[in-house]
């Protein structure tokens, strides 16, 4: 089979599966969206499929398993953006987004036409190319995602994989973002982003995967996913549907009444380092 096919992805954590069993197939080009509740485990679902944890089970593209190429291949098929926007140099912006052409040029050789052609193109598209010169770490937060959406795209693999893109970005911006994306798949390719905007999700996605601790308890359109029961359920929250330029969307309108109805039950959240722990309202 073609495309995107994940067959019993799981990864352990200590004694616990932060993803257990996911399977899904996406055989043709469409944008998919992967959404949850914090902890639910997309980003490492995410980095799992891009081959960057170790994780039993496979994930394969085009008939070729992801995490068996080699990197140099791997990085031609496939573009992974984290939830972290960290460079570690002191680069200028275009320079960031021409690091993503270093598969495509061969040792010890500089950037080529089609180098160049491309990080002008990436850029352009995400409005960072009147700023292309200036140092990435003098950027606001908005500013250096889209730089990093920018490098992804100048990486032109045929599947992008984005944990939380439209994080920090201003609406104008995350709709752009989201119309590149469908163009993206428009043109043929693959792209799997994870989402906490469950209206920019809804809207969107021609696919919703839908995980819950470490389970996937949902896959399909946004409108057999986003059921106000399973919302309430999963997320515990009340959404509206609506209907916008032609397209499904939901609107979260508050917290689902059995979820606001409970009172309030102190659990201690781990923080990083021992000994440390917080207290907050645990929510059935």
């Amino acid at each position: 089979m073609s495309g995107l096919v994940c067959d019993r992805i799981t990864v352990p954590r200590g004694d616990r599966l932060t993803v257990d069993s996911v399977s899904f197939a996406a055989p043709r080009p469409q944008l998919i969206g992967l959404i949850g509740p914090n902890g639910a485990g997309k980003s490492t679902l995410m980095r799992a499929v891009a081959g960057l944890l170790p994780a039993s089970g496979t994930a394969v593209w085009n008939g070729e398993d992801l995490t068996a190429m080699s990197p140099a291949r791997r990085a031609r098929a496939l573009a992974f953006m984290p939830q972290e926007r960290t460079v570690h140099w002191p680069l200028a912006c275009r320079e960031v987004v021409m690091l993503a052409r270093l598969p495509y040029q061969g040792a010890f050789a500089g950037p080529s036409a089609a180098d160049r052609r491309a990080v002008a193109e990436a850029l352009a598209a995400m409005s960072v190319d009147g700023f292309a010169d200036r140092a990435f770490d003098t950027l606001s937060g908005g500013e250096q995602a889209r730089v990093l959406i920018a490098r992804m795209l100048a990486q032109d693999p045929d599947l992008l994989i984005a944990d939380e893109p439209a994080s920090g970005l201003d609406p104008a911006h995350q709709i752009a973002l989201m119309q590149v994306f469908r163009d993206i798949v428009a043109g043929g390719r693959s792209v799997l982003v994870s989402l906490h905007d469950l209206s920019l999700a809804s809207r969107w996605c021609d696919r919703l995967l839908l995980m819950d601790q470490g389970r996937l308890v949902a896959d399909g359109t946004p409108e057999e996913v986003m059921t106000a029961d399973r919302m309430a359920r999963v997320y515990g929250i009340a959404v509206r549907p609506l209907t916008i330029g032609g397209s499904f969307a939901v609107v979260p309108e508050g917290l689902a009444p059995s979820a606001s109805a409970q009172t309030s039950e102190v659990m201690p959240i781990e923080e990083e380092g021992e000994g440390n722990e917080r207290c907050l309202p645990r929510i059935a």
